[in-house]
């Protein structure tokens, strides 16, 4: 084999290898922005992202004996959210549910045939 052939075998790995990390991390991208879109909950009109900031809030509320309380949800209106108790179990089911499933779409990437062959290259 001559030099400008091993120096194309090099350069074709490495198109392989670019376009099989950009597939990858474009496939993680959308792993993301469905976790995004799925983790919202809804109550009395508003809407609001289950965040673990939001989860902890509702939790710290109702452990200060809060029923119900006032907040600002994702487009900055002020919604009386009437049932604190509840509305911490709906939104940690909702997130539970949603990051099980990312999880479970992760891990089923990573384990894809094209991505274990890049990286044991």
């Amino acid at each position: 084999m001559n030099d400008i052939e091993t120096k194309q075998e090099t350069l074709d790995s490495a198109f392989d290898f670019a376009n099989a990390m950009y597939s990858y991390n474009l496939a993680k991208e959308n792993i993301k922005l469905k976790i995004d879109n799925r983790l919202v909950y809804s109550v009395n009109g508003g809407t609001f992202s289950v965040t673990t900031e939001f989860l902890n809030f509702l939790c710290f509320a109702l452990q200060h004996g809060e029923d119900s309380l006032i907040m600002l949800d994702n487009n900055r209106n002020p919604i009386l959210i009437p049932d604190v108790e509840e509305s911490l179990e709906k939104a940690k089911t909702i997130y539970d549910t949603v990051m099980a499933q990312a999880y479970e779409e992760l891990k089923q990437l990573e384990s894809s045939r094209n991505i274990k062959q890049v990286f044991d290259k």
